[in-house]
């Protein structure tokens, strides 16, 4: 029994420290970013001016991002904390001040949740910066995950091939490495003469309201 009980012991701090890790320094550049998988918890330690811990992630799935932020004010004045995402060509895609301001009190603690619509299967990197010392943890997970066409087909030529009765999911706008999927083709050849019947249905999940 005793050893089962400490196979199982083990076993659970594995599962913890799996599921919440410390950064580890250096990571003050993308090339030395560190990972962070889906729904996994990162901790980290910042202080002011040239520090900036950065981390990346595979998206394992096309779909809304969701960014879970907590931070603590560990200095003695009041200041901020920001974090800015990034996409697989380096260009920023979201970001913003932790909890929307730049004056939070010493010892004080924030949470915060930023959302990114439509996103590709790409590398994203999450850079934080401060104004004094904080600590702070996140994660991030993948909701409202759909099941992309095959790309590319953002043209005639490159048109998808849809059988009669046949269906086909897709996604359109999504991002991936600086790249707007603006266009999704398919194409078919009717097998008789007659009235054709196009059946669609459609989730809008930018975040707000629009056309397809």
């Amino acid at each position: 029994m005793r050893k089962i009980s400490t196979l199982l012991f083990l076993l659970l701090a594995g599962l913890v420290s799996y599921a919440q890790t410390a950064e580890q320094e250096p990571n003050d550049s993308f090339s030395t970013a560190n990972y962070i998988a889906n729904d996994n918890t990162k901790t980290g330690n910042i202080s002011s001016g040239s520090d900036y811990d950065n981390f990346v992630s595979l998206l394992p799935s096309a779909g809304t991002v969701k960014i879970y932020v907590k931070a603590t004010n560990t200095g003695v004045a009041s200041s901020w904390i920001s974090l800015i995402v990034y996409g697989g060509n380096y260009g920023q895609i979201g970001g913003r001040y932790i909890s929307g301001s730049t004056s939070i009190a010493a010892g004080a603690t924030v949470y915060d949740t930023l959302t990114l619509y439509g996103g590709g299967i790409d590398s994203v990197f999450f850079q934080y910066s401060a104004g004094t010392t904080f600590s702070y943890e996140f994660k991030y997970k993948i909701t409202e995950a759909g099941i992309n066409d095959i790309e590319p087909n953002g043209s005639f030529a490159l048109a998808t091939l849809i059988n009669q009765h046949e269906t086909k999911s897709g996604l359109i706008k999504y991002v991936a490495n600086g790249i707007i999927d603006n266009y999704d083709f398919y194409r078919t050849k009717t097998p008789e003469d007659g009235t054709l019947k196009i059946y669609v249905s459609a989730t809008n999940t930018s975040g707000a309201n629009n056309w397809l």
